[in-house]
């Protein structure tokens, strides 16, 4: 049975069976040094993570909104993202392998055990910019 944590999602997509890095502080970058195609768990998303982006297939962050820093960049750069993630960084431990359903805002340990989609996808189907935070906040 796979443990299922529930967010909000901030920016969609679905990514599948990845590794899991969890970081903490910037002190922990180097974590990811020789890592892409990760789903990066941070217990708060800020400016100075900006440049672990190019490695990740998605993020969880334990704290945030719909109009915090990490859904904004998250949506521009089609990263699929959840927020509100409690105890994220506590459950998952580096190399876990994790998936997400950022349409839903459920992140999974493991691999589900039923498919999450119909159509999966690698990388986030988000709106254009224009229309995003509109449609986010009319609730999609």
């Amino acid at each position: 049975m796979n443990k299922k944590m529930k967010g909000m999602p901030v920016s969609r997509g679905i990514v599948i069976g990845k590794k899991a890095i969890v970081v903490s502080s910037t002190n922990e970058f180097e974590k990811l040094q020789g890592e892409d195609d990760i789903i990066l768990i941070a217990k708060n998303f800020d400016p100075n993570y900006d440049v672990l982006l190019p490695h990740c297939r998605a993020v969880v962050s334990e704290i945030g909104s719909l109009l915090c820093h990490l859904a904004i960049v998250a949506r521009i750069q089609n990263i699929p993202a959840v927020v509100n993630v409690n105890n994220a960084t506590k459950c998952i431990k580096d190399g876990d392998i994790v998936s997400l359903d950022a349409n839903n805002g459920i992140l999974y340990k493991g691999v589900p055990d039923k498919p999450l989609s119909k159509n999966l996808q690698e990388k986030g189907d988000n709106l254009s910019s224009e229309e995003s935070i509109d449609k986010i906040i009319r609730g999609l």
